[in-house]
């Protein structure tokens, strides 16, 4: 391979401090650069940059023209800044987005048409495209993942895993199974039930939440604070009780102290003041009578509607216990007999994660020796907390185990949870690559997963089970009209369950089989995504990009 000439990296999600805001917009991309720098290195002298200015400044003092290449959504690529630039992206619908927002155009096919050159992570993307009729020349990359971890002992040694932060443990009660949060600061928390809302996440045994807020959806209800809440403190719920709640008092418990409130006829704020000797970020309401209404057309069983919270202290508090657990000491998980694992973002609606542990507490409630792994790459817990303990509560009783870890982990850690994994699920509407899944097999762990999207291209029966899925329409995420104009991909759910039991009884029976399809799994993605394949496809595009 010819060296390519400098290359300047546009890359504003992995500006300073981004990659510790995990879960934000496009924040992925940070991550793919730490995967591709190492292989663009061997080509060039490689410059990152995070915004404009700073590109303008790298291309002023750069001797020779260099090429950009930019790991952005495409409407983001700064094409017309003066050097041939490439952008470096993954998609997962079947459709480029094109929308006008104001005096803003998104037009990715025309960004596109404006580009020297393009990289998809995916041949799926590519197709995509091409299919828009752009004429730039595109090629398919994926990110080097095989060579990312070392390979580990056997799968079945590891089986302790520590963590720094919080644990989810279905075998836990349920107010055992919430990790710990800071100490309050005793300023003011104003939280937000309104649909789009993170807070949202913070709510146990509520319906989905709606533009407004959220209806109740069961008899004792539970809101998770973000911070371990004592002292005397007041709390503002803004709610209003339907049918036989209004008017009707509940009580409210937060740690050890316990009050009640008359839910509003009317929506408006309902107060009341507790003195938490304590501390505790669960608070409970109780009481509530949830009822269809006898002339609504929705016939869910409802209580009362919530829209918002606001934690207010009273007065200076000094307290007096001993200091709770640090959200951020070192825990230690055991993960005995078949542990299924995936990795993502719980507010990325395309993960559809809920299926995932639905179907898993459905298929192999009967197995103790079954264990889902759930690492949630979002900053907040509120993410998905409050969603997974509805599900967890919905789901019982059931044997297997549900664990969710919230928390950084090292490479080596990561690298210690799949030598503990014997499969990795996914069950999302759509993938432009999905590098967890990518790294897992290469450590030698088959998948469960649809073949669908980027995933089909390494996916087959030798090392993953199939799960079945179909198209459906829908909107482009960030499109403000929310116009059906693309699709994407329905799981169906039964076949996630048939892929659970065929997987558990592989793994239990059939060792020989099993085996076959780590090393199937391994050698896939050695072939697939290795560096050394990775840099002589990154370096063409660059040389005929160089050549121009």
């Amino acid at each position: 391979m010819t060296g390519a000439g400098p290359i300047v990296v546009y890359c504003p999600a992995a500006a300073p401090g981004a990659l510790s805001r995990t879960g934000s917009a496009d924040y992925s991309y940070g991550f793919v650069l730490q995967r591709f720098r190492p292989v663009l290195e061997q080509l060039g002298p490689v410059t990152e940059v995070h915004d404009l200015a700073e590109l303008t400044a790298a291309l002023a003092v750069s001797a020779r023209t260099p090429i950009v290449l930019s790991l952005a959504p495409v409407h983001q690529a700064p094409v017309g800044c003066g050097a041939p630039v490439v952008p470096l992206f993954a998609w997962e619908f079947d459709s480029l987005p094109y929308w006008r927002d104001g005096d803003t155009d998104t037009n990715w096919s025309a960004v596109l048409q404006q580009s020297a050159a393009a990289i998809t992570l995916s041949h799926h993307t590519a197709e995509v495209v091409a299919d828009a009729g752009v004429s730039t020349p595109v090629r398919a990359i994926p990110a080097p993942l095989a060579e990312r971890f070392p390979q580990p002992a056997d799968h079945l040694s590891t089986q302790q895993l520590t963590i720094t932060g919080g644990v989810v443990d279905s075998r836990k009660t349920e107010p055992d199974r919430i990790p710990p949060a800071p100490e309050w600061d005793r300023t003011q928390i104003q939280l937000d039930f309104s649909g789009g809302s993170l807070d949202t996440g913070r709510l146990v045994g509520f319906h989905r939440p709606e533009e407004w807020g959220v209806w109740s959806a069961s008899a004792e209800l539970r809101i998770i604070l973000p911070v371990a809440v004592s002292g005397p403190v007041r709390l503002t719920f803004h709610m209003v009780g339907l049918g036989p709640n209004a008017g009707r008092r509940i009580t409210v418990s937060l740690g050890d102290a316990t009050g009640s409130i008359t839910l509003p006829v009317a929506d408006g704020p309902a107060p009341v003041s507790l003195t938490v000797r304590r501390s505790s970020r669960v608070l409970t309401l109780s009481g509530v009578i949830p009822t269809p209404s006898p002339t609504a057309h929705d016939t869910r069983r409802l209580g009362l509607r919530l829209t918002s919270l606001a934690v207010t202290p009273r007065r200076s508090w000094r307290p007096r216990r001993p200091a709770a657990a640090s959200p951020q000491a070192e825990r230690t998980v055991s993960l005995p007999g078949i542990v299924y694992t995936s990795v993502f973002n719980p507010a990325d609606g395309r993960k559809n994660w809920q299926t995932m542990v639905t179907a898993f507490c459905h298929a192999l409630q009967d197995e103790p020796g079954a264990t889902l792994v759930l690492k949630m790459t979002h900053r907040s817990s509120a993410a998905f907390l409050g969603s997974l303990l509805t599900i967890l509560r919905e789901c019982r009783p059931f044997q297997c185990r549900v664990i969710a870890l919230h928390g950084h982990m090292t490479d080596q850690e990561m690298a210690s949870l799949a030598a503990a994994t014997d499969f990795y699920v996914n069950t999302s509407t759509g993938e432009g690559l999905c590098m967890p899944l990518l790294e897992f097999m290469s450590l030698g762990v088959p998948a469960l997963a649809p073949r669908h999207t980027a995933m089909a291209e390494y996916l087959d029966d030798s090392n993953s089970f199939p799960i079945d899925w179909s198209t459906y329409p829908t909107c482009w995420p960030q499109d403000p009209s929310r116009r059906w104009r693309t699709h994407q991909c329905r799981v169906h759910w039964d076949s996630v369950v048939a892929a659970y039991r065929r997987s558990y009884a592989v793994a239990c029976d059939e060792p020989r089989r099993y085996a076959a399809m780590r090393e199937s799994a391994r050698v896939t993605i050695a072939d697939f995504c290795n560096d050394t394949r990775v840099a002589r496809l990154m370096a063409d595009v660059l040389e005929v990009v160089g050549a121009r």
